[in-house]
């Protein structure tokens, strides 16, 4: 457990998640081209990149319950706003409400295991009468055999998007694993789609639903019931070609009718210099509202934290990142 300065513990900071992942992006890259002759492919999302102050964000708000609605002490607060303290509140209240979490373009799905883990691992959480759901997203479909592999391998329940249909008949097999050991539905169950953003919804082009195993998935693609989700996401925002399809790709997957929230982890120094205000300005042109927050170093938060490979950038120095808060 590592400790506050006022004594406080704060255990949920750090916690064990395991990763099934490739040894590195060389060797991925590798991997692609001499086995699957893909040399095109994308490896990066093969590394914990530096935005691992969100999966810590989502521990810490669900761990203080609310008691304690900021993203951190030593944060940039004094360049804070008011209507940004209140966007970043109020979206820190619907990660703790929300039944339904998707991680879009979601690599390795860090952030959606934290949340998932400690939904599975909490009592109170547990004990919520929601069926709760994290969805991964993401067009590399060895992205998310990864994630997925990871959920089982840390004791999740997982599942289909679709839900299977309530006949006697496929009530059998599928049911028995959809339930835990006590016979009761689990806590938690984390699901997986092939997506992409840069293509039509298929509220747009029904016919995308037919011709592709990847498509742009949106809120009635996820079959939640019509309940509401929130949306998370890490160093998503580096193609300014591709910021409005972003901006109108998170609001298609809210409540068609409620909106909500999502909250990107994006490093200070800019993938692509210009690329945030170009998604800012996609995201307002929506009729979106953002508010943008500094997270802070681990050097501030706790000094005696481990450090890990997303906690350091790719230039070696340590990682530095802001939150990016979205409401629709």
């Amino acid at each position: 457990n590592d400790k506050e300065a006022d004594g406080k513990e704060d255990c949920l900071l750090q916690t064990d998640v395991l990763l099934v992942r490739p040894p590195d992006m060389a060797d991925l890259w590798e991997w692609y081209a001499y086995t699957k002759r893909q040399t095109d492919s994308d490896p990066s999302w093969g590394r914990v990149w530096p935005t691992l102050s969100l999966s810590r964000l989502v521990l810490r708000s669900l761990n203080d319950g609310g008691e304690e609605n900021t993203i951190s002490e030593g944060g940039d607060e004094k360049n804070v706003t008011d209507k940004e303290e209140e966007l970043m509140n109020s979206a820190l209240d619907a990660l703790r409400t929300s039944s339904h979490v998707v991680e879009v373009g979601c690599g390795l799905g860090v952030a959606g295991l934290s949340y998932a883990s400690f939904v599975a691992s909490s009592t109170a959480a547990q004990n919520n009468a929601n069926v709760r759901t994290v969805t991964f997203l993401d067009r590399e479909p060895y992205a998310l055999h990864c994630a997925m592999a990871s959920a089982q391998t840390n004791g999740l329940t997982v599942g289909p998007i679709i839900p299977p249909e309530t006949t006697e008949e496929s009530n059998g097999d599928a049911g028995e694993e959809a339930l835990n050991e006590d016979n009761a539905v689990p806590a938690i169950t984390v699901r997986a789609a092939m997506d992409d953003w840069t293509l039509p919804t298929s509220d747009e082009n029904d016919s995308n639903d037919n011709n592709s195993p990847i498509k742009n998935i949106c809120y009635r693609d996820l079959h939640l019931d019509n309940q509401d989700t929130i949306l998370l996401a890490s160093d998503i925002i580096y193609e300014p070609s591709s910021m409005q399809c972003l901006a109108t790709k998170l609001r298609s997957l809210l409540h068609p009718t409620n909106g909500g929230y999502a909250l990107i982890a994006d490093p200070v120094k800019e993938r692509t210099p210009g690329c945030r205000d170009a998604f800012v300005e996609s995201v307002r042109e929506l009729g979106g509202e953002v508010g943008i927050l500094s997270m802070p170093g681990l050097e501030e938060r706790n000094k005696g934290m481990k450090l890990l490979e997303g906690d350091v950038d790719i230039d070696g120095n340590l990682a530095e990142t802001v939150l990016i808060v979205v409401h629709f």
